[in-house]
């Protein structure tokens, strides 16, 4: 197997561990419970995390993922081999967990090494916007250039309003309009896809990610199933993160759909998908400007005028105090000084009313 075809130079990566000198580099292209599918010079191997290696990750986004490099041993055909070391990644593609790990701010790995956001939505009931900002805003914080992929367009009499709607989400991104069940616009999505890069689908359930794949491969590789008719929504019918070598020599990871999007702590993406509003944010009055009620707002000028929507705006500050609300969850110094904040304006409360409210 020639792994300089799964993006393998010799130039990038460092040598084994001197610990370790026997292991070969290999990539994981499918993640299963308890173990993975790894691709090594010898061929596709079935291997699983070293004890050592499992034992010493303090959370799972130090554990192997879909897209990464790793040190195997051994590397031979039809025997378990064992992972023993990640090799450093070009980014680690993760959201904020949901239930009680969004609480505490753990993150879910979703894929490593990644090139280009493939974001995809329909052109139904489905598309959502503000969705399509949390999307640009989890790949501008790894550095990963998204294009919006807005599928079905053969059930759409007309896209364009789509098509706009999407452009204002995301300032700068592609913007592709495709069918993949009559391969109308597949033609320009391959060509954005070069060989040896490594692209992700991202989207929620529904929205034709398989289906995509399947196109792209020109052959039916993953399952796919209908939406509902009330909502146009779908169910899992992918349920493992798996990566395709395309018949281009582009590389890309498919995974299951997601219900929620929510931002880690790590990273600074919001300046790239809300460039606009943090353009205008330099021209208010307050540096610490919080874009709410004070005097000299620029982005409330934007606002009033109608430069701005009222959606991306409300959706801009929602995503302002997520990130706040897990960074007081994992920082303990902005926990404290957010209590200190807390006391002060009880106090002030408590003062107001002991004197007597005035009139």
């Amino acid at each position: 197997m020639d792994l300089k075809k799964f993006g393998w130079t010799e130039e990038s990566f460092p040598p084994p561990p001197q610990d370790k000198p026997y292991c070969a580099p290999a990539r994981v292209v499918e993640e299963q419970k308890g173990g993975y599918y790894v691709v090594a010079a010898t061929g596709e191997l079935w291997a699983e995390v070293a004890g050592r290696l499992f034992y010493e990750a303090s959370s799972r986004l130090h554990l192997p993922v879909v897209g990464d490099w790793v040190w195997i041993h051994p590397a031979l055909p039809d025997t378990l081999s064992l992972i023993h070391g990640i090799l450093p990644r070009k980014n680690g593609l993760s959201r904020l967990g949901m239930g009680r790990d969004a609480a505490t701010g753990e993150e879910q790995p979703l894929a490593a090494n990644v090139d280009t956001m493939l974001i995809v939505t329909s052109l139904n009931k489905e598309f959502n916007p503000s969705r399509l900002e949390r999307y640009g805003t989890l790949a501008g914080q790894n550095g990963i250039r998204p294009v919006v992929i807005l599928n079905k367009a053969d059930i759409c009499d007309d896209p364009r309003p789509y098509v706009t709607a999407a452009r204002e989400a995301l300032p700068g991104a592609a913007v592709l309009t495709v069918s993949a069940a009559t391969g109308l616009g597949m033609e320009t999505l391959s060509e954005l896809l070069t060989p040896g890069s490594t692209g992700v689908l991202l989207g929620s359930s529904g929205v034709g990610k398989s289906t995509l794949i399947n196109r792209l491969l020109q052959e039916a590789v993953q399952d796919t199933m209908e939406i509902r008719a009330d909502d146009h929504r779908g169910r899992h019918a992918t349920t493992t993160r798996s990566l395709f070598r395309l018949p281009s020599g582009a590389l890309l990871i498919d995974s299951p759909g997601l219900r929620e999007v929510g931002l880690p702590q790590t990273g600074q993406g919001l300046p790239s998908t809300f460039s606009d509003i943090e353009q205008l944010s330099a021209n208010c009055r307050y540096r610490n400007c919080s874009h709410a009620r004070e005097p000299g707002c620029a982005v409330q000028e934007a606002r009033r005028l109608g430069n701005l929507s009222e959606r991306r705006y409300l959706n801009y500050l929602k995503l302002l105090k997520e990130r706040a609300f897990i960074k007081r969850k994992t920082d303990k110094g902005a926990a404290r000084e957010h209590k200190k904040y807390e006391k002060r304006i009880s106090r002030l409360i408590k003062e107001y009313f002991k004197q007597g409210r005035p009139g």
